[in-house]
């Protein structure tokens, strides 16, 4: 038994070495875009590269459309060290339908729907019965209605997602 055993521990060390170790939440994200309250624009983000990563600066965000976010990765972090630092009042929807392969990211900041829709809608890009669409990750959010006949996050009909994940978010509606 000794024999086989002082292969084992070596080996099993190794492998803790060797294995990834999985990204922290507060870790600096790589910003593609920086955007403040003051030069904050729905066509920026829009506009952002696939895979770039848009950082909201600390501040009350008014939107009065909606943004959309249609066939490609992206992330959408909040910069502050709490989801109640960056705060998106939106009187329209945040847009989420990454293509079938991309993800989207919504990450740390607190979103209020101020209009009659949903803050958060995850839908299609396209035409046709069914919808196949990439994954959706919301993460350390707070997002709400004010709205009675609001709902905090929608789902478009017919939408068939890759995956969705919500990680230490708080919804209300």
């Amino acid at each position: 038994m000794h024999g086989w055993f002082s292969y084992l521990v070596p080996a099993l060390l190794l492998l803790a070495v060797l294995s990834p170790v999985p990204a922290v939440y507060s870790e600096s994200p790589k910003c593609t875009v920086v955007l403040s309250p003051a030069n904050f624009s729905v066509k920026t983000i829009g506009n952002a590269p696939s895979g770039g990563v848009v950082c909201l600066l600390p501040g009350t965000y008014v939107v009065s459309g909606d943004i959309n976010v249609f066939g490609k990765s992206l992330t959408i972090q909040g910069l502050g060290s709490g989801p109640g630092d960056v705060r998106l009042v939106i009187r329209g929807s945040i847009k989420l339908a990454p293509a079938e392969n991309d993800t989207v990211v919504v990450r740390g900041i607190a979103v209020e729907a101020a209009g009659t829709g949903p803050a958060i809608q995850v839908r299609s890009g396209g035409k046709g019965n069914v919808y196949d669409i990439g994954g959706v990750v919301l993460e350390n959010l707070v997002v709400s209605a004010t709205q009675a006949i609001a709902t905090s996050i929608q789902a478009g009909p017919h939408v068939r997602l890759r995956y969705f994940e919500l990680r230490g978010s708080i919804i209300t509606a």
